[in-house]
């Protein structure tokens, strides 16, 4: 066990097992371990309104309108034009897909603030927590879920089908972890929304060959990190 455990995010330990190319896989840990420092963080402007806007049904669209108006009264430096356009796009894209958000019969809340937000597999402490957390009914039995977006646009760091059902299993797992038996957590429910490819993942029903492949992803990224130096990670 090193100093201090490795950090990693659900969707990045996602990206890191679906990557195609070991350069990736390499790019991956390097951001993992400059994480810290300082680096400005996209999108955050996304975040509170569409929470809002799955809570009250997706169906009122008027607060995302307004803020796209006011994204376009902001500074024009390159970070925030960036952060402006991919913000607005990826509002919009919600907005889009909120038909077949309806279509998943359940509502959202915001999560709680539970101190165990991490999973731990060897070395690797895997950051899970929920956008939202997500509810639902079947046969009189109240059930639970989670869901996390996914913002990016450009295809090569698209989750995919596979990632986004990874993403979505470390929900379930986080969630059975935390379970109480007042809910019962719903693998149907841990859900990855992907806004601009306007695709809603859901964890599969049996989850053995991804929580396999979750815990190879994590012994694998750890051997990579302890392999890579500081000059490497560069």
């Amino acid at each position: 066990m090193p100093a201090y455990p490795i950090q990693v995010s659900a969707n990045k330990l996602a990206e890191f097992i679906t990557a195609k190319t070991p350069e990736r896989r390499r790019q991956i840990v390097r951001q993992l371990k400059h994480a810290d420092k300082g680096h400005p963080i996209y999108y955050t402007l996304f975040h509170s309104p569409a929470k809002r806007f799955l809570i009250a049904g997706a169906s009122d669209a008027t607060e995302i309108l307004g803020l796209l108006d006011r994204l376009k009264n902001r500074v024009s430096t390159e970070w925030f034009a960036r952060d402006s356009r991919i913000t607005n796009e990826a509002l919009r894209a919600l907005i889009k897909i909120a038909p077949e958000i309806h279509r998943l019969n359940c509502t959202f809340e915001l999560p709680g603030k539970q101190a165990k937000a991490k999973l731990v597999v060897g070395d690797v402490h895997v950051t899970v927590t929920p956008n939202l957390i997500v509810h639902a009914e079947r046969n009189g039995k109240p059930l639970i879920g989670a869901l996390r977006f996914y913002i990016s646009k450009e295809s090569t760091y698209e989750l995919g089908r596979r990632g986004a059902e990874i993403v979505a299993v470390l929900e379930y797992l986080r969630l059975a972890s935390l379970a109480t038996g007042a809910r019962t957590p719903d693998t149907q429910l841990c859900m990855v929304l992907e806004c601009f490819q306007q695709r809603i993942t859901a964890a599969p029903q049996d989850i053995s060959f991804h929580e396999a492949a979750i815990k190879r992803g994590c012994r694998e990224l750890a051997d990579l990190w302890h392999l890579m130096d500081d000059k490497d990670a560069a």
